[in-house]
Protein backbone atom coordinates (compact mmCIF):
# COMPACT_ATOMS: atom_id res chain seq x y z
CA UNK A 1 0.00 0.00 0.00
CA UNK A 2 2.99 2.43 0.84
CA UNK A 3 4.51 1.57 -2.78
CA UNK A 4 1.08 2.67 -4.17
CA UNK A 5 0.56 5.36 -2.23
CA UNK A 6 4.56 6.83 -3.31
CA UNK A 7 3.58 6.36 -6.74
CA UNK A 8 0.33 8.20 -6.94
CA UNK A 9 2.12 11.11 -4.83
CA UNK A 10 4.78 11.12 -7.07
CA UNK A 11 2.15 11.36 -10.45
CA UNK A 12 -0.03 14.23 -9.13
CA UNK A 13 3.44 16.03 -8.20
CA UNK A 14 4.41 15.77 -11.96
CA UNK A 15 2.06 18.26 -13.42
CA UNK A 16 2.55 21.50 -10.87
CA UNK A 17 6.40 20.80 -11.04
CA UNK A 18 6.06 20.97 -15.07
CA UNK A 19 4.11 23.95 -14.85
CA UNK A 20 6.57 25.88 -11.62
CA UNK A 21 9.72 24.94 -13.77
CA UNK A 22 7.98 26.19 -17.34
CA UNK A 23 6.90 29.49 -15.79
CA UNK A 24 10.18 29.86 -14.43
CA UNK A 25 12.35 28.93 -17.32
CA UNK A 26 9.65 31.26 -19.38
CA UNK A 27 10.15 34.81 -17.13
CA UNK A 28 12.25 37.40 -18.58
CA UNK A 29 14.20 37.89 -21.42
CA UNK A 30 13.05 37.74 -25.13
CA UNK A 31 13.76 35.36 -27.96
CA UNK A 32 15.41 36.34 -31.56
CA UNK A 33 14.32 39.45 -32.87
CA UNK A 34 12.67 39.87 -36.36
CA UNK A 35 14.80 38.89 -39.01
CA UNK A 36 15.69 41.41 -41.34
CA UNK A 37 15.68 39.53 -44.97
CA UNK A 38 13.05 40.02 -47.17
CA UNK A 39 10.77 36.87 -46.97
CA UNK A 40 9.83 34.58 -49.64
CA UNK A 41 6.56 34.65 -51.31
CA UNK A 42 4.23 33.76 -48.63
CA UNK A 43 0.07 32.52 -49.08
CA UNK A 44 -2.01 33.20 -45.62
CA UNK A 45 -4.30 30.34 -45.70
CA UNK A 46 -7.68 32.07 -43.68
CA UNK A 47 -10.34 28.77 -42.88
CA UNK A 48 -13.80 29.99 -41.86
CA UNK A 49 -16.65 28.49 -40.72
CA UNK A 50 -19.72 31.23 -40.39
CA UNK A 51 -17.71 33.92 -39.97
CA UNK A 52 -18.98 36.59 -41.27
CA UNK A 53 -18.55 39.19 -38.35
CA UNK A 54 -15.05 39.52 -38.38
CA UNK A 55 -13.66 37.71 -41.76
CA UNK A 56 -13.69 40.79 -43.28
CA UNK A 57 -11.28 42.91 -41.14
CA UNK A 58 -9.14 39.94 -40.60
CA UNK A 59 -9.33 39.91 -44.97
CA UNK A 60 -8.19 43.16 -44.60
CA UNK A 61 -5.07 43.22 -41.87
CA UNK A 62 -3.50 40.48 -44.22
CA UNK A 63 -3.84 42.38 -47.36
CA UNK A 64 -1.81 45.62 -45.84
CA UNK A 65 0.83 43.10 -45.05
CA UNK A 66 1.33 41.17 -48.27
CA UNK A 67 3.19 42.02 -51.85
CA UNK A 68 2.08 41.16 -55.42
CA UNK A 69 3.46 37.71 -54.80
CA UNK A 70 1.61 36.87 -51.90
CA UNK A 71 -1.64 35.12 -51.57
CA UNK A 72 -4.62 35.18 -49.10
CA UNK A 73 -6.84 32.44 -49.66
CA UNK A 74 -10.62 32.05 -47.76
CA UNK A 75 -11.64 28.90 -47.23
CA UNK A 76 -15.53 28.97 -46.14
CA UNK A 77 -15.95 25.44 -44.56
CA UNK A 78 -19.60 24.20 -44.35
CA UNK A 79 -20.62 28.04 -43.93
CA UNK A 80 -24.61 28.66 -43.54
CA UNK A 81 -23.90 32.53 -42.98
CA UNK A 82 -22.48 35.26 -45.47
CA UNK A 83 -19.18 34.63 -45.00
CA UNK A 84 -17.97 33.85 -48.53
CA UNK A 85 -19.78 36.48 -50.06
CA UNK A 86 -17.85 38.95 -47.37
CA UNK A 87 -14.85 37.05 -48.29
CA UNK A 88 -14.68 37.69 -51.72
CA UNK A 89 -15.77 41.39 -51.99
CA UNK A 90 -13.03 42.08 -49.50
CA UNK A 91 -10.38 40.63 -51.93
CA UNK A 92 -9.45 37.32 -51.23
CA UNK A 93 -8.99 34.24 -53.13
CA UNK A 94 -12.44 31.94 -51.87
CA UNK A 95 -12.62 28.33 -51.75
CA UNK A 96 -16.27 27.51 -50.76
CA UNK A 97 -16.12 23.92 -48.92
CA UNK A 98 -19.60 22.16 -48.35
CA UNK A 99 -19.42 18.64 -46.94
CA UNK A 100 -20.83 17.04 -44.34
CA UNK A 101 -19.06 13.91 -43.60
CA UNK A 102 -15.78 15.51 -43.00
CA UNK A 103 -16.06 18.28 -40.80
CA UNK A 104 -13.24 20.61 -39.39
CA UNK A 105 -10.40 23.03 -39.56
CA UNK A 106 -8.25 20.68 -40.34
CA UNK A 107 -9.81 19.77 -43.73
CA UNK A 108 -10.97 23.16 -44.47
CA UNK A 109 -6.96 23.81 -44.44
CA UNK A 110 -6.40 20.59 -46.66
CA UNK A 111 -8.95 22.12 -48.85
CA UNK A 112 -6.81 25.21 -49.30
CA UNK A 113 -3.49 23.46 -49.59
CA UNK A 114 -4.99 21.30 -52.83
CA UNK A 115 -5.89 25.07 -54.25
CA UNK A 116 -1.94 25.98 -53.27
CA UNK A 117 -0.40 23.59 -54.95
CA UNK A 118 -1.25 24.50 -58.88
CA UNK A 119 1.06 27.02 -57.77
CA UNK A 120 2.82 26.55 -54.22
CA UNK A 121 4.29 29.75 -52.17
CA UNK A 122 7.32 29.18 -50.60
CA UNK A 123 5.87 29.60 -47.16
CA UNK A 124 2.10 29.00 -46.04
CA UNK A 125 1.11 30.82 -42.93
CA UNK A 126 -1.92 29.77 -41.41
CA UNK A 127 -4.42 32.54 -39.92
CA UNK A 128 -7.77 32.36 -37.74
CA UNK A 129 -10.79 34.55 -39.39
CA UNK A 130 -10.69 35.93 -36.12
CA UNK A 131 -7.51 36.58 -35.72
CA UNK A 132 -5.51 39.73 -36.62
CA UNK A 133 -1.49 39.83 -37.11
CA UNK A 134 0.41 43.02 -35.50
CA UNK A 135 1.99 45.27 -38.57
CA UNK A 136 4.85 43.40 -39.73
CA UNK A 137 3.93 40.03 -38.66
CA UNK A 138 3.27 37.91 -41.84
CA UNK A 139 6.44 38.63 -43.42
CA UNK A 140 8.66 38.70 -40.60
CA UNK A 141 7.23 34.55 -39.73
CA UNK A 142 7.41 33.54 -43.81
CA UNK A 143 11.49 34.99 -43.37
CA UNK A 144 11.64 33.06 -40.29
CA UNK A 145 10.26 30.11 -41.39
CA UNK A 146 11.89 30.00 -44.77
CA UNK A 147 15.41 31.24 -43.32
CA UNK A 148 15.10 28.20 -40.35
CA UNK A 149 13.22 25.94 -43.01
CA UNK A 150 11.14 24.83 -39.40
CA UNK A 151 7.10 25.37 -38.72
CA UNK A 152 6.97 28.96 -36.99
CA UNK A 153 4.54 29.30 -34.51
CA UNK A 154 4.44 33.24 -34.00
CA UNK A 155 2.70 34.52 -30.26
CA UNK A 156 -0.84 34.25 -30.45
CA UNK A 157 -2.71 36.31 -27.13
CA UNK A 158 -6.21 37.20 -26.42
CA UNK A 159 -7.24 40.83 -25.73
CA UNK A 160 -9.95 41.55 -23.16
CA UNK A 161 -13.10 43.50 -24.13
CA UNK A 162 -13.79 46.85 -22.87
CA UNK A 163 -15.11 46.01 -19.96
CA UNK A 164 -14.54 41.91 -18.99
CA UNK A 165 -15.92 40.51 -16.06
CA UNK A 166 -13.71 38.14 -13.75
CA UNK A 167 -14.12 34.47 -16.26
CA UNK A 168 -12.96 36.37 -19.24
CA UNK A 169 -10.10 38.23 -17.52
CA UNK A 170 -8.81 34.74 -15.97
CA UNK A 171 -9.20 33.58 -19.42
CA UNK A 172 -7.00 36.04 -21.09
CA UNK A 173 -4.47 35.76 -18.50
CA UNK A 174 -4.29 31.91 -18.92
CA UNK A 175 -3.61 32.64 -22.41
CA UNK A 176 -0.86 34.58 -21.95
CA UNK A 177 0.46 32.07 -19.31
CA UNK A 178 0.19 29.26 -21.48
CA UNK A 179 1.17 30.76 -25.02
CA UNK A 180 3.76 33.05 -24.20
CA UNK A 181 5.76 32.00 -20.98
CA UNK A 182 5.37 28.70 -21.19
CA UNK A 183 5.86 28.58 -24.75
CA UNK A 184 8.74 30.13 -24.29
CA UNK A 185 9.85 28.14 -21.41
CA UNK A 186 9.66 25.20 -23.51
CA UNK A 187 12.20 26.67 -25.61
CA UNK A 188 14.32 27.48 -23.19
CA UNK A 189 14.23 23.75 -22.39
CA UNK A 190 15.47 22.83 -26.09
CA UNK A 191 11.71 21.28 -26.64
CA UNK A 192 10.13 21.81 -29.40
CA UNK A 193 7.18 24.89 -29.68
CA UNK A 194 3.58 23.37 -29.57
CA UNK A 195 1.41 24.77 -32.51
CA UNK A 196 -1.95 26.63 -31.29
CA UNK A 197 -3.48 26.66 -34.16
CA UNK A 198 -2.89 30.68 -35.91
CA UNK A 199 -0.14 32.80 -37.31
CA UNK A 200 1.41 29.39 -37.74
CA UNK A 201 3.93 29.56 -40.56
CA UNK A 202 5.28 26.40 -42.79
CA UNK A 203 8.13 25.83 -44.98
CA UNK A 204 5.93 24.60 -48.33
CA UNK A 205 7.76 21.17 -48.35
CA UNK A 206 6.86 20.51 -45.05
CA UNK A 207 3.27 22.23 -45.38
CA UNK A 208 2.91 19.62 -48.69
CA UNK A 209 3.48 16.43 -46.33
CA UNK A 210 1.64 17.65 -43.04
CA UNK A 211 -1.17 15.30 -41.97
CA UNK A 212 -3.94 18.34 -42.07
CA UNK A 213 -7.14 16.43 -42.75
CA UNK A 214 -8.09 15.84 -39.56
CA UNK A 215 -11.52 16.05 -37.51
CA UNK A 216 -9.49 16.37 -33.86
CA UNK A 217 -11.58 19.09 -31.71
CA UNK A 218 -7.99 20.25 -31.39
CA UNK A 219 -6.65 19.76 -34.60
CA UNK A 220 -3.47 22.29 -34.14
CA UNK A 221 -1.78 20.59 -31.31
CA UNK A 222 -2.42 16.93 -32.58
CA UNK A 223 -0.45 18.24 -35.81
CA UNK A 224 1.99 19.98 -33.89
CA UNK A 225 2.22 16.55 -32.38
CA UNK A 226 3.04 14.50 -35.07
CA UNK A 227 5.13 16.48 -36.58
CA UNK A 228 7.36 16.46 -33.90
CA UNK A 229 7.57 13.01 -34.01
CA UNK A 230 8.02 12.83 -37.47
CA UNK A 231 11.05 15.16 -36.44
CA UNK A 232 9.88 18.25 -37.96
CA UNK A 233 11.38 21.10 -36.60
CA UNK A 234 8.83 23.63 -34.49
CA UNK A 235 10.11 26.69 -33.04
CA UNK A 236 8.15 29.38 -31.16
CA UNK A 237 8.53 33.26 -32.11
CA UNK A 238 7.35 35.90 -29.91
CA UNK A 239 8.61 38.73 -32.25
CA UNK A 240 5.54 37.81 -33.98
CA UNK A 241 2.11 38.34 -32.69
CA UNK A 242 -1.56 37.51 -33.59
CA UNK A 243 -4.20 38.51 -31.43
CA UNK A 244 -8.53 37.52 -30.99
CA UNK A 245 -10.85 38.83 -28.80
CA UNK A 246 -11.07 37.15 -25.52
CA UNK A 247 -14.93 34.96 -25.68
CA UNK A 248 -17.54 35.61 -23.03
CA UNK A 249 -20.18 33.92 -21.73
CA UNK A 250 -21.65 30.48 -22.68
CA UNK A 251 -19.03 30.61 -25.42
CA UNK A 252 -16.11 30.88 -23.08
CA UNK A 253 -17.33 27.81 -21.29
CA UNK A 254 -18.21 26.18 -24.64
CA UNK A 255 -14.30 27.03 -25.56
CA UNK A 256 -13.23 25.66 -22.26
CA UNK A 257 -14.74 22.21 -22.32
CA UNK A 258 -13.62 21.52 -25.59
CA UNK A 259 -10.18 22.52 -25.18
CA UNK A 260 -9.91 20.38 -21.80
CA UNK A 261 -11.75 17.24 -23.45
CA UNK A 262 -9.70 17.31 -26.37
CA UNK A 263 -6.24 18.02 -24.69
CA UNK A 264 -6.49 15.32 -22.54
CA UNK A 265 -7.34 12.91 -25.07
CA UNK A 266 -4.18 13.86 -27.20
CA UNK A 267 -2.17 13.30 -23.76
CA UNK A 268 -3.66 9.83 -23.41
CA UNK A 269 -3.64 9.07 -27.35
CA UNK A 270 -0.01 10.08 -27.89
CA UNK A 271 2.00 9.62 -24.56
CA UNK A 272 3.26 6.17 -25.89
CA UNK A 273 4.45 7.25 -29.20
CA UNK A 274 6.23 10.53 -27.50
CA UNK A 275 7.98 8.09 -25.16
CA UNK A 276 9.13 5.82 -27.63
CA UNK A 277 10.39 8.77 -29.77
CA UNK A 278 12.46 10.38 -26.84
CA UNK A 279 13.67 6.81 -26.13
CA UNK A 280 15.19 6.07 -29.70
CA UNK A 281 16.94 9.38 -29.88
CA UNK A 282 15.01 12.55 -29.24
CA UNK A 283 14.82 13.02 -25.52
CA UNK A 284 13.39 16.37 -25.97
CA UNK A 285 10.48 14.86 -26.86
CA UNK A 286 10.09 14.18 -23.10
CA UNK A 287 9.36 17.60 -22.36
CA UNK A 288 6.48 17.45 -24.77
CA UNK A 289 4.92 14.76 -23.06
CA UNK A 290 5.59 16.13 -19.67
CA UNK A 291 3.80 19.51 -21.31
CA UNK A 292 0.37 17.35 -21.94
CA UNK A 293 0.45 15.72 -18.22
CA UNK A 294 -0.56 19.23 -17.52
CA UNK A 295 -4.53 19.77 -16.55
CA UNK A 296 -5.59 22.18 -18.93
CA UNK A 297 -7.48 24.15 -16.00
CA UNK A 298 -3.93 25.19 -15.18
CA UNK A 299 -3.42 27.28 -18.20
Amino acid sequence: MSDALTVLAVLTAVPPLVFGAECLAGLGGSGAAAPNEAPPPFAVIIPAHNEALGVATTIAAVKAQLRSVDRVIVVADNCTDQTAAIAGAAGAELVVRNCDRDLGKGFALAAGRAVLRAAPPTVAIVVDADCLPDPGALPALAATAARDQAVIQGLYLLEDAPHPGPNAAISTFAFLIKNHVRQRGLRRFGAPALLQGTGMAFPWSIFDAAPLASGNIVEDLELGIELAIAGVPIKFSESTCFRSAATTGAALATQRTRWEHGAIGIATRYSARLLLAAVRGRPQLILVLLDLCVPPSRC
